[in-house]
Formats: structure tokens, sequence, C-alpha cells
């Protein structure tokens, strides 16, 4: 191999040139010198220590020797002088650029070319450099003669991924790839002319950018093999992202990986439930309604009483399921449809068509069940209130379970490893499937119906938005990727295999993960991120050190509110607060009610608003409900006494909001200390998710005692994108640049007035915001508990000074989509965020 000598007036300069060669062309014999002085701190060169490096790396093959300028190059002829001729003989002196001819110096060594074309290769660094911006170039030599490309050449397109093009490194790991397989490979643009793959000159010259086609002509022994290693490189980014083979072989696409195998994917697949899973295709038709008996009712009386036996029996296994249930999403749901089957409207319906239609009661409960599920359907430009039909036909089937009277529609039994595929399903459905059901596939259905919270409750993947359900064959093997949005119906053998590691792999490391969910989160860079837990109720608290939470960055106190027929009482309120704060030594900070949007309590009026999400709702309702806020902050200030507690307001726009809160719990305040119970003072904050408090930051900051982002609704405004609307899907991102813009406003202005900042939406567990925060300057983020011990471990490989360098290009980009692909690239994270 021919060895490299790299000469520079600054050693250090030296050895970051030689450093940066050896990036790109891998294992070379090379030796840096330079700088003079007992530690080289002085700029010069030093012929003695010239020969010395060229004896390092002395080799029968030759000696390529670069400098800088000036009088390196009479100290490198000096060190041929000293050296003798035998070794002297064997070198030359190149007047190639330093940077550039040494990158392309050492490829061509690393893939065994003579000395004179490592020469002949580094003298032509700079044309393609002159040649992009246009600056003067020598005059070509004469033109060689036209490439010929054999009739029988493998000819494959493949589209370049790296962020930044072709460019030197991926160029350099191309040449080398071709170098091992003694196949002839060339190289072509779109608009160019096909090049030898083993010049790396040639191959830079091409300036080959994201997104551009590249056509690659092979033949030889070994051109199919190449081919295959071709697209592995050209996926893999040249190296640029870490990607196994059997990654590899579970992401081939069409134009990257023609060899793909049978594997088909649908585009564009909503990720409703996290998680993987690979099982055989399975089809079940939707619920149809129940059969009913041909007995003739017994009188209005007593199909009113017999009504009234199977609500108490549906409402009493109901609870039973409530106490049982440890997830909190899950319960939600439960207690919305224990409401539901309460509600005097239903009832009095299905108690009418006992007495006017003389329906049995299971026939009259069913049908009170569907008109209304119907009516649900009919509302327009409302997603949320259409999907409360599939919770109305819940009920209907929950009610007459225990009836003798009718017959249900029976679940088919599933076959092992299943994977269900239906047009839509709803939550009644779900929670009965088979455990040998290992993901479900719809066209309907988003992340926001209660479908979706028992999928995710259960751990089960799930995906929607497939439109091609009635050609799925039954029993076909399929994957669900249901973190990436991919279904690959058929897949190849290494496809399988690939994900089937993939899925122990994700079990392994969630295991690992959550075994080190302890440990703080510290960047590379010793900067601390504080990891907080978001919850619902007193009783997660309990949960918080499995998971290695540091407090509680947000307990919505509106769960405590829900699905009830009266609110809480204080004592209620406060014991649940209390429980919260005995469970953390850390700060627990709760959110004032937050009613109003997607979220309605039976028990109190509720206009009626054309769009709730810009109605009444957070601090707006609550200071039209003073008995409801003057208890809460009892209960607040009483339990305060317990631990480190901290209140914030949601939904404020200006600052006469928070001093009306302020003046509340002083009376409060005042009130208790009157009565003798114990209180205790604490922060007051707010939560920022109006464009309003984006710019009316400065003065909020005034009144507020921290700041905490909300970034699920802060996005949905900025960008107008409703964010349960599955239509807006693509338009609604944390990562856009206005959205992102938004964020560094706020926390840098909450940094300047010394406010403390923090984020509790989803971006604190979306893997491609997470380095962006960091960079702005966000040091805590809260989640749900189970997010958090892979949220820590993100944040463990990420440097806060590296965030910063890349927020500068960010600025730059134009959609969201270009900003992730960005993030990924630069910090090695998969497609579709991260495993966990």
């Amino acid at each position: 191999m021919v060895g490299l000598v790299l000469v520079s007036h600054s050693r250090a300069l030296a050895q970051a040139v030689q450093e940066l060669a050896e990036q790109a062309a891998g294992e070379v014999k090379m030796a840096a010198t330079g700088g003079i002085g007992e530690a080289g701190e002085e700029f010069g060169t030093d012929a003695v220590a010239i020969m010395e490096a060229i004896q390092q790396v002395d080799s029968k093959d030759g000696v390529l020797l670069l400098m800088d300028m000036g009088s390196a190059l009479l100290s490198a002829e000096t060190s041929l002088e000293l050296l003798g001729e035998e070794i002297a003989s064997r070198v030359r002196i190149c007047s190639a650029p330093l940077v550039e001819g040494a990158v392309i110096a050492a490829v061509q060594a690393s893939i065994g070319a003579n000395l004179e074309t490592v020469r002949e290769e580094a003298l032509k660094a700079l044309i393609p450099k002159q040649e992009q911006i246009q600056d003067s170039v020598p005059p070509p030599k004469a033109a060689a003669s036209a490439i010929r490309i054999p009739a029988d050449a493998l000819r494959r397109n493949f589209i370049i991924r790296n962020h930044h093009g072709l460019h030197a490194r991926p160029a350099a790991a191309l040449v080398r790839t071709v170098s091992q397989f003694g196949t002839e490979v060339f190289i072509q643009s779109a608009a160019g002319t096909p090049v030898s793959a083993l010049s790396l000159n040639s191959v830079a010259k091409l300036n080959l950018r994201k997104g551009d086609t590249a056509t690659v002509y092979a033949w030889g022994n070994r051109a199919e093999e190449f081919m295959d290693e071709m697209a592995w490189l050209v996926q893999s980014e040249f190296g640029e992202r870490e990607l196994s083979r059997e990654q590899f072989e579970a992401q081939k696409t069409e134009n990257n990986a023609p060899e793909a195998g049978n594997g088909e994917s649908e585009p564009r697949l909503i990720c409703v439930s996290r998680g993987t899973a690979i099982g055989s295709a399975w089809k079940m038709e939707p619920m149809s309604r129940p059969v009913f008996t041909d007995e003739k009712p017994d009188s209005p009386e007593v199909e009113r009483l017999a009504l009234k036996i199977l609500l108490t029996d549906a409402l009493d296994s109901l609870k039973r399921e409530i106490e049982n249930s440890r997830d909190r999403e899950m319960q939600s749901v439960l207690q919305m449809h224990q409401v539901m089957i309460e509600d005097p409207d239903l009832l009095r319906r299905a108690n009418m068509l006992i007495e006017q239609s003389h329906y049995s009661a299971e026939r009259a409960w069913w049908e009170a069940c569907r008109e209304n599920a119907d009516e649900y359907r009919a509302i327009e430009d409302n997603e949320l209130l259409q999907a409360r039909a599939d919770d109305l036909i819940d009920i209907g089937i929950r009610v007459l379970r225990n009836s003798a009277k009718v017959t249900l529609p029976a679940l088919s039994e599933a076959p092992a490893e299943a994977i269900l595929f239906i047009d839509e399903i709803s939550p009644g459905i779900l929670a009965s499937l088979d455990k040998r059901v290992k993901a479900v596939v719809t066209r309907t259905g988003g992340s926001i119906s209660h479908a979706a919270i028992i999928a995710r409750s259960a751990g089960l993947p799930m995906l929607s938005g497939f439109t091609d359900i009635e050609n799925i064959s039954p029993g076909v093997q399929v994957i669900v990727d249901a973190r990436g949005g991919k279904l690959i119906i058929n897949p190849s053998e290494a496809e399988a295999e690939a994900y089937k590691m993939r899925m122990r792999e994700e079990v392994s490391l969630e295991k690992e993960l959550k075994k080190q969910a302890a440990a703080e989160a510290r960047t590379t860079d010793a900067v601390v991120v504080q990891c907080a837990a978001n919850i619902g109720s007193g009783a997660e608290a309990d949960t918080l050190a499995e998971y290695g939470a540091e407090g509680v960055g947000v307990f919505r106190s509106e769960f405590l509110f829900l699905h009830r027929q009266a609110p809480p009482s204080e004592e209620e309120q406060y014991e649940a607060y209390s429980r919260a704060l005995r469970g953390t030594r850390h700060t627990v900070t709760i959110r004032l009610l937050d009613i109003g949007g997607d979220k309605s309590i039976p028990y109190l009026p509720m206009p009626k608003e054309e769009n709730p999400f810009l109605g009444v709702r957070g601090i707006r309702f609550i200071l039209k409900h003073p008995q409801l806020l003057s208890t809460q902050l009892r209960a607040l200030s009483r339990a305060a006494v317990h631990g480190r507690l901290q209140v914030m307001i949601p939904m404020v726009v200006d600052a006469n909001e928070i001093r009306q809160i302020r003046d509340k719990l002083a009376q409060i305040t005042r009130e208790l200390k009157a009565e003798k119970i114990p209180c205790a003072n604490f922060p007051l904050g707010i939560m920022i998710e109006t464009p309003a408090s984006i710019f009316c930051a400065g003065q909020l900051a005034r009144e507020a005692d921290f700041f905490s982002i909300g970034t699920n609704d802060l996005s949905q405004y900025i960008l107008a994108a409703e964010r349960n609307s599955t239509a807006l899907s693509e338009l609604y991102d944390i990562c856009h640049p206005a959205v992102l813009r938004s964020l560094q406003a706020v926390t840098s202005t909450a940094i300047a007035a010394g406010t403390p900042i923090s984020i509790c939406g989803e971006a604190a567990v979306d893997p491609e915001a997470i380095p962006l925060l960091l960079a702005f300057g966000i040091r805590k983020l809260s989640a749900s508990p189970e997010r958090l011990p892979a949220m820590k471990h993100l944040i463990r490989t990420l440097s806060v000074k590296n965030c910063k360098q890349f927020l500068t290009s960010v600025w730059t980009m134009e959609n969201a989509g270009e900003i992730r692909a960005a993030v990924r690239e630069r910090f090695r994270l998969e497609a579709g965020g991260w495993r966990l």
C-alpha cells in the first residue's frame, strides 16, 4: 500500500487533515507532521521530522508527500536529501492541495492503487470544487474515448439519500466497495455521462445531491453481488446511517433495493398503537345487530323492570372492571361507558320504545343505543363526536350480554398469531379479542378513538388507513410495523427474519432501559435534563420510581372531574393531590381544571360552540365557575404541606388572568388560616399553549413563576390544524418550522427573564424534536411514565453542543419532513422514531 505523509506549518492542522482522510478511507499508512519547537507549538516545518515521518510509512509501493505552502516544500526537498537514494527514490512530492489531495490520495491508496495513480488523482482534487462554483479550471486534456457499456451490463437506478449528497466521505465508501469486487462499475447522473466508480474525483464531479437518481452499470463475474451491495450502501447512506443488515432486509424499497422480494407495503398508514407484529391475515366482519327471540314481550311494567335489572348487572360488571384496571386511559374509557349507560335520556328513550312500540327490554335498549349512535354519526366536521357512535354500540352490546333472550354475534375464533383486518373496530370488540390476535389493521379510525386507547393500553399494535382490506387473502403472512407506519404483505424470508430479530431486540432493550431508568438523563457533555411524568390521578404517583420519573410534570386534574355525576369534593381532591406529593421527593406540578375543547363534564352546562377549541375552556371555564375554582384551590393549598407543589393555569392569553388566580388564591389562604387548617403557598405558573402566550411571553414572565409548554395545543393553534383530525395528520407536526420558531422564541424569553421552562406536550417524547428542544435551552421534559426510560436513553446519547451546532442548519429548511430527515441523519435516529 502506498504510504502518505502530510506536512503543514501547523501540527494541529496536519493531524486534523490526517483524521479527516482516515475517516474517508479507513486504514491507510499515513503520518502527519508540522510545527516547530519541542511540542510543535510554533508555526514552521522541520526537515528532520518530515524524514522520520517518511521512514514511518515507507513501503515498497512508494510514499506520496503532500504539504501546505512556502517553506514546507523546501523542508520536504531537504528531507529527501537526508534520507538517502534508496528510500528517496520511492517518494513523490505532490503539489495537490493539502486537504482535498490528502482525502483523495488516502482513498486511492486504501484500494491498492499504485503511486502514480494516487498522485494523479490527488492532483485533480480541486477540479470538482472548481467546476461546481465555476471557478478557474485548468484547460482540459484531450477528451478520452467514450465509455462503452456492454449490452449485457447490469443497470440499476438508485436514489441518493444522504442529506448532503454524494460528498467526499460517501463517495469514498463507494470507491472502496467497488475496489473489493474486481467488477467493472460505472456511475452516471441524470444529465451526465458514465464515469468510473473507482475514481473519487470523477464520482465527486457528478455532484449527486439528495433525491437525485444515480444510474449504476456493472459487469463481470460479481456484478449481481455488487448490485446487492450497492443497494445496501445506498440504504445505509454510504455508512452515514447506522443500519444493520437485518434492518436493511426489512426496509428495502422499490427504488433503493430492486431485489426486495415479494413484500408490499402501503405508505402513510396511521400508527394508532405502536408496536411490531408478524402473523397471518384474519378477517372479521363488523358487528351486525343482535338477534332477538320471537317471544311476545311481557307488559311494559315487566319490561321496564327487566331493563333496570339488565342495566344494574352491566354497571356492576363495569365497576369491577374499572377497579381491577391499573391503566388510567383504560379506566377513563370504562368510566365514560359507565356514564353513558347511566344517561337518563338514553333510559328515557328505551322506556318510550317499550311503551309505544311494545318492544322487549333488550330490543328497546338496543334500538335506543343504535338511534343515538346514528345521530352522532350524522354530526359533520366533528370527528371526536362521530367516534362516540362506536361507544354507544359497545354499551348496547355490553348491557345485552347477560340476557338469555338475545343472541349476540360471536367473535370468530382467531387462528394462532392472527393479524386482524377489519373496516372499523369498536372498543368492545377490541377488548373482547382473543389473545391470539397480535395486531389490528383497519380501514378507518385514528389515534383519538377509545378503541385506540384500549389498543395502546393492551400493548396491541394497530394501524389504520389501509384501503385494500377486501383484497387481503386470509392466511397470508403479514408484518405490521406500527412504529414506522408500514404493512408488509407476503414478506420475504429475509424480511420476516429481520423483523423477528427486531422484535426480540425491542423486548430486550425495553427491559434493559427500564433497569437504567433510575439514572439521571445526562448528555455526553454533562448537561442534566430532568425527566418527569404526566399523570391523571394520585394513585399513578405510586409507579413513578418504577419508571425513573423525577417528579410530576403535569397532574391532569380534570381526570378527577370526568365521567361522574357530580364534581369531586374538596376532601377527595385533597387526598388525590396529597397522595401524589407523598409519592415523590421531587416537584409535582398540578394543572388547574382544564375543561372544554374535547373534554366536557355532564353535571355542568357547557354552551354549544361552533369551535369549542377556541371557546370557553381552561382558565376561561374555571373563572366562570368560581365555586369549582375555590374548592380546587382549597384542596391544593392544604395538600401543599405534604411536598413540593407547584400549580399551573391552562389556556392563558394575558397577564390579567394570572392576577385573577393569584387574588383568588390569596383569599383562599386567608380563609384556611382563619379556619386554622394547615396550608402552604406554592409557585403559580402557566401553560404556554396559545399564540398569544408566545407573543406576550415577556409580560407573562413578570407574573408567572414558571412556564410549561403544551406543544399539542400550541401546534394546532399555530398551524390552524386540529390535532385530532386524521385528514390533517400530515400537516399537524411539532417539527414544522413555525412551531419550532415559536418554541425557540418563548424559551429564549423565559431564560432571559429567569423563568423556569419545561415541555409537557408530545414534543417531549418525539425523538426528532428532542435534540432541537435541548438546543433551544429546554432542560425539563415530562411524558407518560412508561415513555421515560427510552426518553432518558436518547438524551444520554446526545451532546447539547452538537444540538446547538445543528440548529443553525434547521432554519434553512422549509418543512417538517425535511427537518425530521435531517435530525435522523445527524443524530443517527431510526426512521419513524426511536424503537420504544
